[in-house]
């Protein structure tokens, strides 16, 4: 089986997903099917409670989340040190 295909989306005020990460969604999925690949989702924010529901929707198999105070607002250092959890 081929190795899994990991989307990462930062999760702002809003709590939902953005378009952005709908679209990688998207071609992550396309690619899956020619692959024999999954698709895994990596959320990072405050509150991905809903943003889980959404990306599972959407076709992730497999949701990682990293919650924290610090990632409302988008910071680069910050959410590559929360990616680092994920991946």
């Amino acid at each position: 089986m081929a190795d899994p295909i990991l989307v990462l989306a930062h999760i702002n005020e809003t709590l939902e997903i953005d378009i952005g990460t709908k679209e990688a969604l998207g071609f992550a999925l396309n690619v899956s099917k020619q692959t024999g690949s999954t698709v895994e989702c990596g959320l990072i924010g405050t509150d991905n409670a809903s943003a889980v529901d959404a990306v599972t929707v959407l076709g992730a198999t497999k949701v990682y989340t990293v919650e924290d105070s610090s990632l409302a607002r988008f910071s680069g250092d910050n959410v590559v040190s929360a990616a680092s959890r994920i991946v």
